[in-house]
Order: C-alpha cells, then sequence, then structure tokens
C-alpha cells in the first residue's frame, strides 16, 4: 500500500484537495476601486484603466479565485456603485441592487459573509451618502453583519506610513465617520494600485507604488 500511495504522489495526475471557501461582498460608491481590489489578487502589477466619468456596472459580479497556498476559494461579490445622486430614482435602485446582489448570492447557496468591505477612496473621502450606503446593507443582512465588517481606503500606493496614520486621525475625528466607526469591527484597511498617469509616462514613482502595494498584500490580514 505505501508504494501504491508513493507512486501516486510522484506520478499522479489530478490531485485533489479540500479548500475552504471565503464569501467577501465589497460595497461602495461608483469609482472607488472595488473592481481593482479583485485585479490586485491576481496580479499587484496590473495597471487600472484611466478614471472616467462613465458609471460603473449596475449588476452584481460573482468571481471566484483559488488561493493555492492554504487552500482556500475566495467568492468575490462585487456590488454596483451606490449613492451617487441621492434622488429618489437613485434610492430605488440603490435598493433594488442591493436586493439583486442579495438574489445573487442566494442563487448561488451563499448564506454568509466571512467579510463585508466597504470601499471608499482617499480623494472622494467619506460623506453622509456612505453612512445612508451602510444603513441600507444593514437594513437588508442585519446588525450582526458588522462584526465581519471592514474599511478599505483605496487609492494610497503613494501614501506613506505617516500619511496613513495622519488619516487615520482624521477619520477619528470626522464627523461623519463617527458615526458609522463601531460599524467596522475589522478594522481599517489600505489599498492603492499602480496609477495609470505615472504608468503612461513612465514615471520612477511607480516603483514605489509597486512596492506600497506589496507591503499592503503583506499587512492587511483578517484573521
Amino acid at each position: 500500500m505505501n508504494e501504491i500511495k508513493a507512486d501516486y504522489t510522484t506520478d499522479g495526475k489530478f490531485h485533489v484537495t479540500r479548500a475552504e471557501p471565503r464569501n467577501i461582498m465589497l460595497i461602495g460608491r461608483t469609482r472607488t476601486g472595488k473592481s481593482t481590489i479583485k485585479s490586485l489578487l491576481v496580479d499587484p502589477t496590473v495597471v487600472p484603466t484611466d478614471l472616467t466619468l462613465k458609471s460603473d456596472s449596475r449588476d452584481p459580479l460573482f468571481e471566484t479565485f483559488h488561493v493555492s497556498d492554504n487552500r482556500i476559494v475566495l467568492n468575490i461579490i462585487d456590488t454596483p456603485g451606490l449613492f451617487e445622486h441621492g434622488d429618489d430614482e437613485m434610492s430605488i435602485r440603490d435598493n433594488d441592487a442591493i436586493l439583486n446582489t442579495i438574489e445573487v448570492c442566494v442563487n448561488r447557496e451563499i448564506t454568509k459573509f466571512h467579510v463585508v468591505c466597504f470601499c471608499a477612496a482617499v480623494t472622494a473621502g467619506l460623506n453622509r451618502e456612505d453612512i445612508d450606503s451602510l444603513k441600507l446593507l444593514v437594513k437588508f443582512l442585519g446588525d450582526e453583519i458588522s462584526k465581519n465588517s471592514c474599511l478599505i481606503i483605496t487609492r494610497c500606493e503613494s501614501k506613506d506610513d505617516q500619511q496613513r496614520e495622519k488619516m487615520r486621525k482624521e477619520l477619528s475625528e470626522d464627523t461623519y465617520f463617527k458615526e458609522i466607526a463601531p460599524f467596522f469591527k475589522l478594522g481599517i484597511y489600505f489599498s492603492g494600485s499602480l496609477n495609470p498617469d505615472d504608468y503612461n509616462k513612465a514615471n520612477e514613482s511607480l516603483y514605489d507604488q509597486y512596492s506600497t502595494i506589496i507591503d499592503y498584500r503583506l499587512s492587511n490580514k483578517i484573521n
């Protein structure tokens, strides 16, 4: 029997191992870098497309990623951008967007979110619409979702330790953030990607941005 097992280990094909699923939801306003976060999981050297005035997709997007090192499968649900104008028509659309996202998850038998990531771009900050977005999420998913929730501040590829600490301090003193701070039980994290403008101009700052992005990958670990 030992010889059989040894043969399979060395020459066998199609080795199958058990994988632990992790369900992650990305939520936030349009153009906050939600889709870029997914791209960076696969390749931190990817250069996002230039920012445009065109809105993101209005449909939830489901994608699966395999983390081979620790046998984990990431099921990532990217929600449509929420709260762009704040009028009644957009409010109805936001409700529909969340409901459609939940329907997609139910159809795929996803009944639990291990992590909910609320994304906010450092260039846009946090405002009343972000608070409304969170309240809408809690309305549909329940207060208990907060224990699995975190805030990801995107577009921080050129921020150093001192700047990030300053941002944390500013958040703690921000009027809007104080209202929603208790929601993020998993804490605050930073993310960034190679800047397309710097890439097009062959700017030397790209290497510094890449180093920062890699540091984020190593330090942004949620237990």
